[in-house]
């Protein structure tokens, strides 16, 4: 997702997939399965900043960059 960290677990308490992006605070979403976790994690990211941007804030760089991403999903 752009170079941020995602993380995607099951919740067993909520019997349900949990995604988010860490270096989004309060950027988490559940489902069912984790692909579609990810698919409503795509949707919360743009709304996220959306409001972020709305309120004045900028938003946080990625941790740790792009290129670092697509060669640990590479590998």
């Amino acid at each position: 997702m752009d170079g941020y960290e995602v993380k995607v677990y099951y919740s067993p308490n909520d019997e349900c997939y949990v995604a988010q992006i860490v270096e989004f605070v309060g950027c988490a979403v559940d489902g069912p399965t984790p692909e579609i976790a990810l698919a409503r994690l795509h949707e919360a990211k743009n709304d996220w900043i959306r409001i972020v941007r709305e309120n004045g804030h900028q938003v946080p760089p990625p941790r740790y960059g792009r290129l670092l991403t697509e060669r640990a999903v590479a590998a």
